[in-house]
């Protein structure tokens, strides 16, 4: 298992944790991201900012408390849709299907279809 992958590994963990809270559509991006920043093709330059949105999720000191109802994940969907607008030419059919299939895991549920709109480049 490579750095990466541990270190992916214990940031979905954490997800999986907040994500009945955050809602679906932070959720989602943020398996996008999960999922993206295991691929090895996948600069450094780019899987850091992905880390460092990843890592901003489950803090409890937010520029925005979590725990504000209607409004407490916006940072939380800020940070994660710059990181993922960074990211997209590197999300692909088969990082949707893993980030799909993890959505469905917790949620028992398809994840939003606004996230589908996230297209590869090529």
């Amino acid at each position: 298992m490579s750095a990466t992958t541990a270190d992916t590994s214990h940031l979905l963990a954490r997800i999986g944790r907040i994500a009945r809270r955050a809602g679906g559509e932070v959720v989602y991006r943020a398996l996008l991201l999960a999922f993206v920043v295991r691929r090895p093709d996948v600069p450094w330059k780019v899987k850091a900012p992905i880390l460092g949105a990843l890592a901003y999720l489950p803090l409890p000191m937010d520029a925005v408390p979590d725990f504000l109802p209607a409004l407490g994940f916006s940072d939380d969907l800020t940070v994660i849709a710059g990181a993922l607008a960074m990211a997209s030419m590197f999300v692909d059919d088969d990082v949707r299907a893993r980030a799909r299939a993890q959505y469905r895991a917790w949620f028992g549920t398809e994840p939003p279809s606004v996230a589908e709109t996230v297209r590869t480049a090529s």
